[in-house]
C-alpha cells in the first residue's frame, strides 16, 4: 500500500470520527432542546389552555422519558408534586425523593404544609390563608438554571466583569445601564427573577447605610427623583425613572417601609436617590 494511500485512509478514518463526534454533541444539544421545549408545552397546557389533564400526562411523559441529568426532568416531578398537593392528581410513586438532587430534594420538602384545596372547594368565598402553590416549581427552576450554563447575555456581562478597570466615565456608563435593566425586572414585580439579575450583575453590592430615618428618606429621594426625571436627557431612561416615582409613591401610601425597600434594591439608584452629595462622590470612587 503506497503512502499517499495509506494517508488518505487515515485522513477519511478521522475525518468520519470527527463527523461521528459533531453528530453525537448534536444529538445531546437536540435532546437538551426537547426537553426545554416538552417542559415549555406543558407549562402553556397547565396554565395558557387551562388543561391541567393534559399538562400532567405531558409531565409525566417527560419524567419517564427525560434522563435523570436532565433538569426538565426535575421540574416536571416537581410539578407533579404540587398539582398532587392540589388534589388535582394522585401523587405516583415513580420518582422518590431520595433519587433526585439534593436540590430538588429540598424543594420537594417545602411542599409539607398541606393545601386546603377541599375547603376552598366548597366554599370559594371562606377567608382561607393558603401557602404558596408553587414553591418547589420555583426553587427547582433556579437550580436548573444554574445546571445549563450561563446564557450569550450573562457570558457577556461576566466578560465586561474580568475586564481592566475601565475610565471612571465608562464605569458609570455601565453601571447604569445595568441599574436600568434590574429596575426593569423590579418593576414587573418579579422578585425572584430581579434578585438572581442582581447578583449576576453586581456582585458583591451591598445597599448603602442610611444616616436618617425612613421618612427623612423618602423625602429625600422623592427630591432628587423628581430632579434625575426633569434632567434625564434619554427618554428611556425618563421614562423608567417616572415609573419607578410613581410605584414609589404608590407603595408609601400603604407602607413606607415597602417604599424605601424597593429604593434599597437598587444598585446605582439608591445611592444617587439616597446618600447625601458626598457619599455619591465615596460611592463612585469605589467603583460601585
Amino acid at each position: 500500500m503506497s503512502r499517499a494511500l495509506l494517508f488518505l485512509l487515515t485522513l477519511a478514518a478521522l475525518g468520519a470520527d470527527f463527523v461521528t463526534a459533531q453528530s453525537g454533541r448534536a444529538q445531546q444539544v437536540r435532546s437538551r432542546n426537547r426537553g426545554a421545549v416538552a417542559v415549555h408545552e406543558a407549562w402553556l397546557q397547565e396554565n395558557l389552555d387551562l388543561d391541567a389533564q393534559g399538562a400532567i400526562q405531558s409531565y409525566e411523559t417527560l419524567r419517564r422519558a427525560a434522563p435523570s441529568a436532565r433538569p426538565e426532568r426535575w421540574i416536571a416531578v416537581s410539578r407533579l408534586a404540587e398539582l398532587g398537593r392540589l388534589g388535582a392528581l394522585r401523587p405516583e410513586p415513580g420518582t422518590t425523593p431520595m433519587q433526585a438532587p439534593p436540590e430538588v430534594q429540598s424543594a420537594l420538602e417545602a411542599l409539607g404544609q398541606p393545601v386546603p384545596w377541599r375547603s376552598v372547594l366548597d366554599d370559594p368565598r371562606a377567608p382561607i390563608e393558603l401557602p404558596r402553590l408553587r414553591p418547589a416549581t420555583e426553587q427547582v427552576m433556579r437550580w436548573s438554571r444554574d445546571q445549563v450554563g450561563p446564557t450569550v447575555d450573562q457570558r457577556w456581562m461576566m466578560q465586561m466583569r474580568t475586564r481592566d478597570r475601565a475610565p471612571r466615565g465608562n464605569t458609570r456608563w455601565r453601571n447604569r445601564n445595568a441599574a436600568f435593566t434590574l429596575l426593569d425586572v423590579e418593576l414587573e414585580g418579579t422578585p425572584e427573577r430581579a434578585e438572581s439579575l442582581r447578583r449576576l450583575l453586581f456582585v458583591g453590592w451591598k445597599p448603602p447605610v442610611l444616616d436618617v430615618g425612613v421618612e427623612v428618606a423618602l423625602q429625600r429621594a422623592r427630591k432628587r427623583l423628581r430632579e434625575l426625571v426633569e434632567t434625564e436627557t434619554r427618554s428611556s431612561y425618563r421614562r423608567r425613572l417616572e415609573s419607578l416615582e410613581l410605584r414609589v409613591r404608590q407603595l408609601e401610601g400603604d407602607d413606607p417601609r415597602e417604599a424605601l425597600s424597593l429604593l434599597m434594591r437598587l444598585p446605582f439608584l439608591a445611592e444617587e436617590l439616597l446618600l447625601p452629595a458626598s457619599e455619591q462622590e465615596t460611592s463612585e470612587r469605589d467603583g460601585r
